[in-house]
């Protein structure tokens, strides 16, 4: 046998603490093992064994009260007591149930119980009724019987509560008896980890004086290492090889599913062209709108492979909350009315307008969480929600909640979720179908977003996934959507829905409008509340009513206020409709009612709703709306008297930059692209460059890569402008010796804050500047061209409404042959000068408004640098007819303001 002296000194130093941690982790595990089993002692006796206990001996105490307010009844003939008497039998009935719930176990001994109760109270309560009123008395024989059941019940009653007692008691000595077993043994465990301890040491201590090393073992060990790591480098470049092709076979994919959404995009597009009745425009919008979500969310079918290479971006760009709850409404409206579920969307009123984040992501996770929820709900509804949860300097964290009363989910099932590819259990996916990839996507993307999401189920009684998610507050609150509400401050309005939730959000989002509300759960309520608002001198000029109002008719409602000869002022009336009821054509025609608002509810459609009733139509392109503008002045006075050198091809953007750096007392100094951008430099000096990415000679990138060779520029500040604002592209412009970018459509506030955050203007430049007055041309009507956000592209160009017709001009002129000419120089293979006619058109429509142009010229700029050339003819089919149309409308807006 080998004696411990035997072994390596490496080894016997050892010993000593691997025993000692090992006995002491024992200690752990045990001392672990006895609290866990005392808590579970605990847990019953707190949970179960008492609360049983306590219920028994309160039963036999409320079963004695109960007596006492028959024998009262019988004896004084006060009715009252008998009235005592069902309030005590209602709550001995309640704690029957809660004692079912406490102890389940003895389910049939207590439903005995409540039957024995039942059967004597029954009895018991007829003759104290008889004596009571004197109207008859009992017979000997119902009394004999009442006596028997009174005694059968005390004896069960006293039983279950002896029987619980005695469980509480062992309960309580096993807890005793644990605790002290678990003193004997600890004490023991630790005595013999203190010898072994003690042993193991005294070993030790005897003559170990040199560690055994050999270089036999070291080469044995780098051998062995090398060996691994050899193979962890061909594991590497499987897994490598693996990915490629997973990602190439997504990117087919990809792009076979964007051809036919291509074409359904485009066909209901051209559809929406044409003649339609208001309900074919309405659902041939929503297929289009739809398609598009969709359109984005393939465009980005890649998610899975680009999060797990770490590849996956988020943009950071400005965006409204309410829009992207509008698109979720949308998209779900028709499904929700097929399943006869409301679809409900809240949203805090003290969220801001305008944050800052990646609202495709925002959307791809409301989206895919909402469609869960529709899914698996067959009645009752889905509400989702947004609040705000945290709020800092600058960063806000919002809540979002989407809530059923679906299916629900067991605990089990909950634990599945979230992994690629699985769903609940195998009986679902049957049922309900699916990948089980949408939610592994919307968790890693929320955790993207600084956020987390957690789900709370109930079987049978529906889900609630929540999320938080990070956002930025934008500087710009000043939302037009927000500006119009201004308009009905102090309206009366009268909603009257049976649904407390609807009626809650209804009541929200009307009170946002600024609007003094009022709601009604019914027919009576709401009559009353027109007659009292009547009375006090502030009538209701307006109701909302819901068509289905439980048991009665809102349109027969709405006829019934329009009858109403004795108001001073006879209320408009809003009828809320199902999404796609069938009996809608039939009511268009309806006198009595002066709109329609299908259902589910967004804030936008509610407000033109209730704007167009009352006579102020508010179109989306805002053009009733004032353009004026105003800019910080601190920040205006701080780059005021600046000459900065604008490098930019394009004669649209050099206008607009032209014209913005004017107002704000800056010089400009143009050059066309790189080589001239260097030329003018040699020449003389600026305070700055504002400089575009693609141009033709020499782009932006390669001129700044020159100017910064020059030592004498090497402070000079060069601020990028592009439309390309993601992170690895900001990477790419910061590499190349740039100080930072300003996004196209240029808007003036970031342009403002950019300058004023890297340009200093010289001495010079700022004595000879002079300020130019900046126009006022509120008075002019701006142009209406439907599809285009006029409103918001003047409020950029600092609310200049001359300058617009002048863009919209220069863009007819300039890129009516735009596909053309892309065309042209695709066939002769010419990438680079089509994807900068690309650009151009992207940025063009950009900075007029035209969003849907913008977006199809964005892509296919994209598609053109990533040299997928497949597909594009049906884009730049789609492009030719935006654009045509975009055109013909501008003609139209010309030749109205020529008349």
């Amino acid at each position: 046998m080998i004696r411990l002296i035997d072994y390596p000194l490496k080894f016997k130093l050892m010993l000593v603490p691997s025993i000692a941690v090992a006995c002491f982790v024992g200690y752990l595990m045990y001392s672990s093992y006895v609290l866990s089993g005392g808590a579970q002692l605990l847990k019953k006796i707190r949970d179960t064994e008492f609360p049983k206990l306590n219920a028994a001996g309160e039963n036999i105490k409320s079963f004695d009260g109960l007596l006492d307010a028959l024998q009262t009844a019988s004896s004084t003939g006060e009715i009252s007591y008998l009235n005592d008497s069902k309030e005590k039998s209602a709550a001995i009935m309640d704690r029957f149930e809660s004692m079912i719930e406490i102890d389940p176990e003895h389910k049939y001994q207590i439903n005995q119980m409540r039957n024995e109760f039942t059967t004597y109270y029954s009895l018991a309560f007829t003759v104290a009724q008889k004596m009571t009123t004197k109207t008859q008395s009992p017979s000997n024989q119902q009394l004999s019987q009442m006596q028997l059941l009174r005694n059968n019940y005390s004896k069960t009653a006293v039983a279950y509560r002896d029987a619980a007692e005695k469980e509480f008691q062992f309960t309580i000595r096993d807890a005793i008896a644990s605790s002290e077993r678990a003193q004997m043994i600890g004490s023991v465990i630790g005595a013999f980890m203190l010898f072994i301890i003690g042993m193991l040491t005294w070993l030790v201590n005897r003559g170990i004086v040199m560690l055994e090393r050999t270089v036999e073992d070291r080469n044995k060990m780098l051998t062995a290492v090398n060996n691994e790591l050899e193979q962890e480098i061909e594991n590497l470049k499987a897994a490598e090889e693996a990915s490629h092709i997973k990602d190439e076979f997504l990117a087919n994919m990809s792009h076979e599913l964007r051809t036919p959404m291509n074409a359904v995009i485009g066909l209901s597009h051209l559809c929406l062209q044409t003649d339609l009745s208001d309900k074919q425009q309405d659902y041939v919008q929503k297929i289009n709108s739809s398609a598009k979500s969709l359109l984005g969310i393939l465009n980005d079918i890649l998610d899975v492979s680009k999060i797990e290479a770490g590849k996956m971006e988020l943009d950071r760009i400005p965006f409204e909350l309410s829009d992207e709850m509008d698109n979720l409404s949308t998209i779900f409206a028709a499904k929700s009315e097929e399943k006869n579920i409301e679809f409900l969307i809240e949203i805090s009123p003290d969220i801001p307008p305008v944050l800052i984040g990646d609202p495709l992501r925002l959307g791809q996770v409301l989206i895919n969480l909402a469609g869960n929820a529709v899914k698996f709900t067959t009645w009752g509804e889905v509400i989702v929600r947004a609040e705000l949860n945290k709020v800092s300097d600058e960063k806000i964290e919002l809540r979002f909640s989407v809530k059923d009363t679906g299916i629900g989910l067991s605990q089990v099932q909950i634990d599945k979720l979230f992994r690629p590819f699985t769903q609940a259990d195998s009986s679902i996916t049957r049922k309900f179908g699916g990948t089980g990839l949408g939610l592994t996507i919307s968790k890693r993307l929320v955790e993207m977003m600084g956020g987390e999401i957690v789900v709370e189920s109930i079987p049978g009684l529906g889900s609630k996934f929540s999320f938080t998610a990070n956002f930025i507050k934008a500087d710009d609150q000043s939302s037009i959507k927000k500006n119009k509400f201004i308009a009905l401050r102090g309206l009366r309005v009268l909603a009257v829905d049976d649904s407390d939730k609807v009626l809650q959000i209804l009541k929200n989002y009307l009170e946002s409008f600024s609007l003094d509300v009022t709601v009604a759960k019914n027919r009576h309520e709401a009559l009353s509340e027109i007659h009292t608002a009547n009375k006090s001198g502030k009538p209701i000029l307006l109701t909302i009513i819901k068509y289905k109002l439980g048991q009665t008719d809102g349109l027969a409602l709405a006829t019934e206020i329009h009858d109403m000869t004795e108001l001073s002022i006879r209320p408009k009336t809003l009828l809320v409709t199902d999404f796609g009821q069938n009996e809608i054509p039939s009511i268009l025609d309806n006198k009595n009612l002066d709109g329609i608002l299908e259902k589910p509810l967004q804030k936008n459609k509610l407000f033109n709703a209730v704007a167009k009733i009352i006579g102020r139509d508010y179109l989306s392109t805002g053009k009733y709306l004032a353009a004026g503008i105003q800019f910080n002045a601190g920040l205006v006075s701080q780059i005021r008297g600046a000459h900065v050198l604008l490098v930019e091809d394009n004669e649209i953007n050099q206008q607009i930059a032209q014209e913005m750096l004017a107002s704000f007392g800056v010089t400009t100094t143009l050059a066309q692209n790189g080589e001239e951008a260097i030329a003018n430099l040699q020449k003389e000096s600026f305070d700055g460059v504002l400089m575009d990415m693609q141009m033709p000679v020499m782009d932006g990138i390669t001129a700044t890569r020159e100017i910064r060779k020059n030592s004498k520029w090497a402070t000079l500040p060069i601020l990028a402008l592009t439309a390309n604002v993601y992170i690895s592209q900001q990477n790419e412009l910061l590499a190349a010796g740039m100080n930072d970018h300003i996004g196209k459509p240029i808007d003036p506030d970031q342009l403002l804050a950019t300058l004023a955050k890297w340009i200093r203007p010289s001495k010079t430049s700022a004595l000879e500047t002079t300020i130019p007055t900046p126009k006022n041309s509120a008075p002019m009507p701006i142009p209406d061209i439907p599809g285009v956000k006029v409103a918001e592209s003047i409020r950029r160009i600092g609310g200049n409404v001359a300058l617009y017709y002048a863009l919209i001009e220069k863009f007819r002129t300039n890129q009516k042959d735009v596909v053309l000419n892309i065309r042209t120089a695709l066939t002769s293979g010419d990438l680079k000068t089509s994807e900068r006619l690309a650009h151009t058109l992207r940025g063009n429509s950009g900075s007029l408004g035209a969003e849907t142009l913008q977006k199809l010229a964005e892509q296919l700029e994209k598609n053109i640098n990533k040299n997928e050339l497949a597909d594009l003819e049906s884009l730049l089919n789609q492009i030719q007819i935006e654009a045509d149309i975009l055109i013909a409308n501008i003609n139209l807006s010309l030749a109205v303001r020529s008349s």
